[in-house]
């Protein structure tokens, strides 16, 4: 069942440190963008792990995971109601 916490569930998972202190800096994100909104900012807490549909990405704060293991997830335009 996804989002269940149990075993054989799907749930996406991120664990952070909520004491540690970062900077954040275009060269820090994994992006392939060339701009970083954030860039310069301080901020106080931090993922340290995620795991994602049962797969570990990241641990102790680097990324583990295989290239390519994302999925495009095609979206219709926005409606306003």
């Amino acid at each position: 069942m996804k989002g269940t916490l149990a075993p054989g569930s799907d749930a996406d998972i991120v664990l952070i440190d909520p004491g540690k202190r970062c900077r954040i800096s275009l060269s820090s994100m994994e992006s392939r963008s060339d701009f970083e909104p954030y860039d310069g900012h301080e901020v106080t807490g931090w993922p340290t792990t995620v795991i994602s549909r049962g797969e570990v990405i990241v641990d102790n704060g680097k990324i583990v995971s295989r290239a390519g293991r994302g999925r495009f997830i095609p979206r219709t335009r926005f409606q306003d109601l």
